[in-house]
């Protein structure tokens, strides 16, 4: 088993192991949260793909890139008056 450090959550989620699939309860949590936002009167309108490996960023730094990109993102639109509703995949 990886050293804590590595631990990204879950009981078999490491940063090392790429997963390529989210369960049935992570895919109805993601409905929630986009029906929350739509009746916030915020509807979910853009989708982002972000492709770290094509960046020549390794599996194990995504999760902190991807923290990365959503703070500066949230911060962006803070700054011009947005509010940021937002679901991670």
């Amino acid at each position: 088993m990886p050293p804590a450090s590595l631990k990204r959550g879950g009981a078999r989620n490491f940063r090392e192991r790429p997963s390529w699939q989210i369960s049935q309860r992570q895919g109805r949590m993601i409905r929630d949260r986009a029906f929350d936002a739509w009746y916030a009167d915020m509807p979910m309108s853009r989708f982002i793909t972000l492709a770290w490996g094509m960046a020549g960023i390794e599996p194990v730094d995504a999760v902190k890139a991807t923290g990365h990109f959503v703070s500066m993102a949230r911060s962006w639109m803070r700054h011009h008056g947005y509010r940021m509703p937002w679901v991670w995949v």
